[in-house]
């Protein structure tokens, strides 16, 4: 009887860990409950800010379009970009700085995205040589996250045009480079108070430190506007794409595709879908473990019934 009672105080103390470990197990799937909502949250949040939809109803370019809505907004609000198939489609801003619109939406609120805005010392015409547009990498490819893209070949080819909008009138967009430098560099400041004798000069430069190029025949009589974002492969690093400004505009053909890809659409997805099939998964890995404990549980019961009526014989 001694083995057997010692037998028993072993399964109840066996019992207490198995109930401390449930409770355990249950409050960590709790918490990664909670972050899992709150990180899926946060990122729905930023996706969201950041897509170029929540725009569309003031776009310059469709007809249901309120452009002057959104300047009436913010008077800051100086023209539209787009770059055919990619999620650049944007108004531009403009402060006397370029502080403000790196934390403020077109909107004038509040944003971690930011806008896409003309460097101040610009003219808001694009009469300079040179404009250059600033805008966030962001993820998943909102503000100019699509920038990078241009670093491939085959998705650079694949998107050479665009539009600009401005002063009231569309222009048309053609990418002729995409190159890399310092965050700390002059070198496309400089651009935009290049004096007629050092133009010809400053094209060659951008020619040589591209990574990839395509002659358009780009000339010093031209108009042209930097896309200048960060590069996440250096601290410093920025990645520069490189359009010229046309009176010519370009169809887009990418308007007439009628189906996403199959990760656009999954993008589509509400995030309270995601949110329930991970709670269905962890609930399913918790209900897992609590059924493996019991048929342990019956299985100890059984082997001391066993063992007393072994005991009782």
């Amino acid at each position: 009887m001694d083995d057997i009672s010692r037998l028993k105080r072993i399964l109840k103390s066996i019992g207490i860990a198995n109930s401390v470990i449930d409770i355990t197990v249950t409050a960590i799937i709790v918490l990664l409950i909670m972050l899992s909502a709150y990180a899926l949250t946060d990122i729905n949040r930023v996706v969201v800010d950041g897509a170029p939809e929540q725009y569309a109803i003031y776009n310059p370019r469709v007809d249901y379009g309120s452009y002057e809505e959104l300047v009436a907004l913010n008077p800051e609000v100086i023209g539209w970009i787009n770059m055919y198939g990619t999620k650049i489609d944007y108004p531009i801003t403009q402060a006397d700085n370029n502080d403000k619109y790196l934390s403020y939406s077109p909107k004038l609120e509040y944003s971690l995205l930011g806008s896409i805005f003309l460097d101040y010392r610009n003219k808001p015409d694009f009469s300079d040589f040179c404009s250059i547009l600033y805008g966030h990498n962001m993820t998943p490819r909102a503000m100019f996250g699509n920038v990078k893209d241009y670093l491939d070949k085959a998705y650079f080819d694949a998107h050479l045009y665009g539009d600009i909008f401005y002063g009231g009138k569309h222009h048309g967009l053609e990418a002729f480079a995409i190159f890399e430098e310092d965050g700390y560099s002059s070198f496309y400041g400089q651009l935009i108070f290049a004096p007629d004798e050092s133009k010809e000069d400053y094209l060659a430069q951008i020619m040589e430190k591209s990574v990839i190029t395509r002659d358009i025949g780009v000339s010093t009589e031209d108009n042209i506007v930097l896309l200048y974002t960060c590069s996440n492969a250096a601290t410093n690093g920025r990645q520069l794409l490189a359009c010229r400004i046309t009176d010519k505009t370009f169809v887009n053909p990418y308007e007439q595709e009628s189906s996403a890809g199959s990760f656009d659409r999954l993008k589509q997805i509400p995030i309270w879908v995601w949110f329930f099939l991970l709670l269905l998964i962890l609930l399913a890995i918790w209900y897992y473990i609590k059924r493996k404990d019991e048929k342990a549980r019956k299985e100890r019961e059984l082997s001391i019934k066993g063992s007393e009526a072994d005991a009782q014989d």
